[in-house]
């Protein structure tokens, strides 16, 4: 099939509410047709549904390849916010149906996330939350050399942040 075809396809699987089906439908679009017009969205539509299977790394993961591979891509800040929501669920250990993320692994991810949504944007409205989220995934690994680094950098980069204080009482 065509992109456009394929794109369709994957569509209608989603539609179905088979989330599974669909995601491979549409990494096969990005994969066999990486320069089509709706790569871009196939891209997009892949980390949603990872997402709402709650396969939430796979999902950050799938939502930085739309940013890496299409700059241009007019949902960036939509793909910034569901990065960060993800970080948080990190943050927190979030009980994922009976399964219950392992808190240290946790932590370890979070801090990758919020470090690459800072490398994204380090200027963007979520980046002082980022910012001193990253220094509370430090602070709960007990890594406290690296939380303050992160907790420093706050007051600096961004003075004017509702996370001034907060960073400042948490060194």
């Amino acid at each position: 099939p065509s992109a456009q075809e394929q794109f369709e396809y994957a569509q209608t699987l989603e539609s179905k509410g088979d989330f599974k089906r669909a995601t491979d439908a549409y990494q096969k679009v990005v994969d066999d047709f990486p320069a089509s017009p709706v790569a871009a969205e196939s891209q997009f539509r892949v980390a949603e549904m990872l997402e709402k299977t709650k396969n939430y790394y796979a999902a950050f993961n799938a939502y930085q390849a739309v940013l890496d591979n299409y700059p241009s891509y007019p949902k960036i800040n939509l793909i910034l916010k569901r990065q960060f929501k993800i970080g948080n669920l990190f943050l927190q250990g979030k009980t994922i149906s009976f399964l219950k993320i392992n808190p240290i692994g946790s932590y370890k991810r979070a801090i990758a996330i919020y470090s690459k949504i800072l490398s994204n944007a380090p200027f963007s409205d979520l980046a002082p939350n980022a910012q001193y989220n990253l220094g509370m995934a430090y602070m709960h690994k007990k890594d406290y050399t690296e939380a303050s680094i992160e907790f420093e950098k706050i007051p600096i980069r961004y003075p004017h942040s509702e996370f001034v204080a907060s960073a400042k009482y948490q060194l």
